[in-house]
């Protein structure tokens, strides 16, 4: 080629790759401006200048016209045969089969990623239904009682002469109550809402509250005490509140059910959060239950992994995969006399108080 446009000479594989003839190419008909579509003629002239400045340009990609009208995407790099000369050599390698392959493994990676949404989903979904009864006990707590002071106000205002300082306390109880309700059907709507949203800078303290009050009474059916260790003052963490109270949910519930059998020893849960030296937000959720079973030590995080009869083994890897798109890790480690400790490290969104 010469740095005027022209090929000057090409092999059959070249020839082959544009669907051009040699005869073509010894009549002129064949330059190598003309088979360069306009969006890449920028990237041709910064190698032209390379050339001129250091004989040689770096490889690049970019396309080429067939003769059919199609394009063939190349790698493209070239030299002179000497400094300040106009003739030189053209190296092109088709990209062809590099791109459907390219093609093919994004397909892939993004059906592996529909995929795990999809898992996540139902696991979710799991774990609302486990975590139905809760909801009903926390929702009829507060129901039954406006129903009974509302009870109450009717029969005060029967009196000739009702008691209104009692009548007061009782509407003030009946409006507490509502609320109380209404926090409770603002989380489970929370939990279930569908979708991933942006992440957004959070409080793990205040995601930590919200499982606590959710799965109170899956802990108290099973006779677990649990202990919130919060600290106080830590930095905020960029992730979803939905998805990281499905990751506590899903530990929590996990570290109940690994204490159903306990009888020797009481069946304790602690949820602890705090700023680990590297500026890392860290929760950990320990339980006082059977531990790792040897057997499944290095595979708990895999998929359908699990030691429950009807546990699909989905819940800690979701959960790693959850922990880990945020930036942050997911480990579980054997406690020195009882039990297991499984926690996460989310790095720090920035130095704003929580």
């Amino acid at each position: 080629m010469n740095v005027e446009g022209a090929i000057t000479g090409a092999n059959g594989a070249f020839l082959h790759m544009v669907q051009y003839a040699s005869e073509d190419i010894a009549a002129g008909r064949v330059r190598w401006t003309n088979l360069t579509p306009a969006e890449w003629r920028d990237s041709d002239e910064r190698a032209l200048a390379d050339l001129r400045v250091s004989v040689t340009f770096q490889p690049f990609e970019k396309e080429y016209f067939r003769k059919d009208g199609s394009r063939v995407p190349v790698l493209l790099g070239g030299t002179l045969f000497e400094r300040g000369g106009n003739d030189g050599v053209a190296f092109v390698l088709d990209l062809t089969e590099q791109k459907r392959t390219q093609q093919r493994w994004n397909e892939t990676q993004e059906a592996l990623l529909r995929t795990q949404a999809e898992l996540a989903e139902v696991s979710r979904r799991t774990t609302m239904g486990e975590l139905a009864a809760s909801m009903a006990h926390e929702i009829n707590q507060p129901l039954a009682a406006v129903v009974t002071n509302a009870h109450t106000c009717a029969d005060l205002l029967r009196a000739q002469s009702p008691p209104w300082g009692e009548v007061e306390s009782a509407v003030s109880d009946i409006a507490e109550a509502g609320k109380r309700a209404s926090d409770v059907i603002a989380r489970i709507r929370l939990l279930l809402r569908k979708g991933v949203s942006e992440p957004v800078e959070l409080s793990v303290n205040d995601v930590i509250r919200d499982v606590i009050a959710l799965t109170r009474e899956t802990t108290r059916q099973k006779c677990v005490m649990l202990d919130a260790r919060l600290t106080h003052d830590m930095p905020r963490v960029l992730a979803d509140r939905v998805q990281l109270q499905q990751v506590l949910i899903n530990l929590v519930t996990n570290a109940a059910d690994a204490m159903s059998d306990i009888i020797d020893r009481p069946r304790t849960l602690t949820i602890s959060s705090n700023c680990n030296d590297e500026s890392q937000v860290e929760v950990a959720v320990v339980d006082a239950g059977v531990g790792i079973d040897p057997k499944y030590r290095d595979r708990i995080f895999e998929p359908f992994a699990t030691t429950k009869a009807n546990g699909m083994g989905m819940g800690l890897a979701i959960c790693r995969g959850i922990v880990e798109a945020f930036g942050g890790r997911l480990w579980a480690t054997s406690n020195p006399d009882f039990g297991t400790t499984v926690g996460f490290a989310l790095p720090a969104a920035a130095t704003e108080e929580a």
